[in-house]
């Protein structure tokens, strides 16, 4: 069977994946930066420095992400609740863990949308 991601590693327990289209959107997101966003922002740069920043810069909002949906599953570890092993993003599959308890699930929501 095919899977559709390359697992990362753990971070505080929790296992994270890279989906396969994270490679595709990341190329976009840096493309766009490079050639539109910065040149226009920051005229006399150079096409290399341009598309260091588009990397840099996707790379740093991709990582934001990942701290964002960490904080969701950190806090349904905290609340002790089972694992559904569902995807939380589509280009990151970080397991979240649903509970039937109300508290729990505001403390998980709390922390940002999922």
């Amino acid at each position: 069977m095919f899977r559709h991601t390359i697992p990362i590693g753990r971070v505080l327990g929790i296992p994270i994946d890279l989906d396969y289209s994270w490679f595709l959107i990341a190329v976009l997101t840096t493309w766009v930066l490079a050639v539109s966003y910065y040149p226009a922002e920051f005229k006399g740069g150079t096409a290399a420095e341009y598309w260091l920043m588009g990397a840099v810069t996707a790379v740093l909002f991709f990582a934001s992400i990942v701290v964002h949906e960490l904080a969701h599953s950190w806090v349904a570890t905290a609340t002790d609740t089972r694992s559904a092993g569902s995807p939380c993003s589509s280009l990151w599959r970080i397991r979240l863990k649903v509970n039937r308890d109300a508290s729990a699930e505001f403390l998980i929501a709390v922390v940002g949308r999922h």
